[in-house]
């Protein structure tokens, strides 16, 4: 039975599996995390999923098992170190001190090297988990994952992009600084933005232009400090609004009276922004919450998917049809247990991550443009491979070795009967350390339970410290008395301490923007942003209202799964009361 979602209502409905007629017999199992000890239930329809891709049910809880995919990828933790090849000082996701060969983007790409000088004969004696870990330690690997982009060196999962600094899981793209998963064009400190323009400090818009400390909106326009907004235009210190123009605190003003009250707003002044996003924290908290945020999607269960149909425990997705636990996802259809999927369109997927086109991949990490692969890592364009890291534009290998077709087959079947294609995937497989990566970020864990699930811990943070040339408390308050001079200057963060600079590009956008100079590093600015999204985790819960116009009396019975836990503070409404209250 799938979880269906109707106006708030959960309700329970048949399937109909494309996988085969068997799968419709199967009956839901009730099993215990091998991580966290506690049930959790595979669903009836999965099974037909497994079966089809000849791979294992897992052992482990949604949560446990999603954050074992999220383990493969590190997105923003990042060092300095020289390429292995040219020598160059390099930005890279690998510490200097990791065992691992790191090229420089330059060197990687070039065809001064070939994976397949690396291949190694399997050896049926032994794991091919442990065969593909001395593969990994020897083939090289690139600094930061950076494809057809210029001017974008200091970032990582870029692609098709132009002039991003310090920016990640950005995709056609230009001018972007300080930014996350982002789709849009000069946009600054902001996290999830898809067809944007000129946005700064702003978290999950769609369609919106020249914004700031704006939140959960589509289709809006010199908006500030405001949430919930639909085709909105200057509107500020204003929430659930829809179709609405010079608003402030909600209440209608003429175009004179707007322009003259936001004056007051956008001074320049730190002290007074400080206010502004006091006032701004308020207004979210005493904002009417929707259960999920979809856009024209149907019969999800998750959050912020948009264009999706069929998706159970998905969040982050955009096009998506029949996906599940999921997470950061384009494109793609048939994939289970997968995050960092998609932009370009990929299909039957299993347990991988950072997938850019192609099908039938299993248990994988970093691959473009390829497909029928098994227990992979950073390939280019390669078709039928099994544990080969570093490859480009080749089929038919094993451990990075080539075979004739025939010979491939063969061993691959070997393997096939051993049951070591059909693994859930292991945290062994993975070249970062746990509080590296994306997990750390949303499932985050201990040092001694890290370490106890098998995964690895890095204590060495890398942090610069202790350079600053101007301290914080010199810092002009207000951005009209700044000019490039402080371009020169150092800065130490009054979080962390980590020190930091402010870029041409940046001083040009706050200027514009009328808004002072930052007192914290570009990471902790991220973390902050990233605090203001929902986690990917669901509750059940039932909606808040108790409006007797909303056609129910006392209370609300409608129930649903929310990304809101049951003691955050906020109104989370149903589809139908919310959609009564806000329209």
């Amino acid at each position: 039975m799938l979880i269906i979602r109707l106006n708030g209502i959960i309700k329970k409905s048949p399937v109909k599996s494309v996988i085969n007629k068997t799968s419709r017999k199967m009956k839901p199992e009730t099993r215990q995390c091998q991580n966290c000890k506690k049930d959790f239930t595979i669903e009836s329809e999965d099974f037909g999923f497994y079966e089809r891709m000849e791979v294992n049910p897992p052992e482990l809880c949604i949560e446990c098992g999603m954050s074992r995919t999220m383990a493969l990828r590190n997105e923003r933790t990042i060092y300095w170190r020289n390429c292995d090849k040219c020598k160059t000082k390099t930005l890279s996701l690998y510490h200097p001190n990791s065992s691992f060969v790191v090229y420089c983007h330059d060197c990687w790409w070039s065809d001064q090297w070939d994976g397949l000088d690396f291949g190694t004969e399997y050896n049926p004696s032994r794991p091919l988990l442990e065969q593909i870990n001395e593969l990994q330690r020897k083939v090289p690997r690139e600094a930061v994952i950076i494809v057809n982009s210029t001017n974008c060196d200091f970032g990582n999962n870029v692609r098709d992009s132009k002039n991003c600094y310090f920016s990640f899981q950005v995709s056609h793209a230009e001018n972007i600084f300080y930014s996350t998963w982002i789709i849009s064009k000069d946009c600054m400190d902001s996290h999830k933005i898809t067809d944007c323009e000129l946005t700064l400090y702003s978290v999950n818009l769609t369609n919106c232009y020249h914004s700031a400390y704006l939140q959960d909106s589509i289709s809006c326009s010199d908006c500030y400090f405001s949430y919930d907004l639909r085709g909105c235009n200057y509107c500020l210190f204003c929430s659930n609004l829809r179709n609405k123009s010079y608003c402030i605190n909600n209440q209608q003003l003429s175009r004179e009276e707007y322009l003259e009250e936001s004056k007051k707003i956008f001074d320049g002044s730190y002290k007074n922004l400080q206010n502004s996003i006091k006032k701004y924290e308020e207004i979210k908290q005493k904002a009417i919450r929707k259960f999920a945020f979809f856009i024209r999607s149907t019969d999800c269960v998750g959050n912020y998917l948009e264009n999706s149909n069929r998706n159970f425990w998905s969040f982050e997705g955009v096009e998506n049809q029949d996906v599940r636990y999921v997470a950061s996802i384009l494109h793609s259809k048939n994939t289970y247990w997968g995050y960092g999927i998609g932009v370009q369109p990929t299909e039957n997927i299993f347990c991988s991550a950072v997938i850019k086109g192609g099908s039938m991949i299993k248990n994988s990490f970093n691959l473009l443009n390829a497909s029928f692969c098994d227990w992979c890592d950073s390939l280019v364009s390669s078709n039928n491979c099994i544990a080969c890291v570093g490859l480009k534009k080749k089929e038919y290998c094993i451990l990075n070795k080539q075979y004739t077709k025939e010979e491939y087959k063969k061993i691959k079947e070997v393997l096939k009967q051993k049951g070591e294609l059909a693994q859930f995937m292991s945290p062994a497989f993975s070249v970062f350390a746990y509080n590296e990566t994306a997990a750390n970020d949303h499932f985050p864990l201990e040092k001694t339970e890290v370490l106890h699930r098998g995964y690895r811990w890095q204590d060495d943070s890398f942090l610069t410290t202790g350079q600053e040339t101007m301290k914080s408390e010199n810092l002009p308050d207000n951005i009209k008395d700044v000019n490039e001079e402080i371009l020169k200057e150092i800065f130490a963060c009054v979080k962390c301490r980590r020190n930091y600079r402010i870029i041409q590009d940046e001083l040009r956008y706050l200027k514009q923007f009328s808004l002072p100079l930052p007192r914290e590093c570009p990471q902790c600015r991220m973390f902050a942003r990233r605090a203001m999204h929902l986690p990917y985790r669901l509750w059940h819960r039932s909606c808040s209202c108790e409006e007797k116009s909303h056609n129910h009396d006392g209370k609300c019975l409608n129930e649903f799964e929310t990304s809101y836990a049951p003691d955050r503070p906020e109104k989370v409404y149903c589809e139908s009361c919310y959609n009564k209250e806000v329209y």
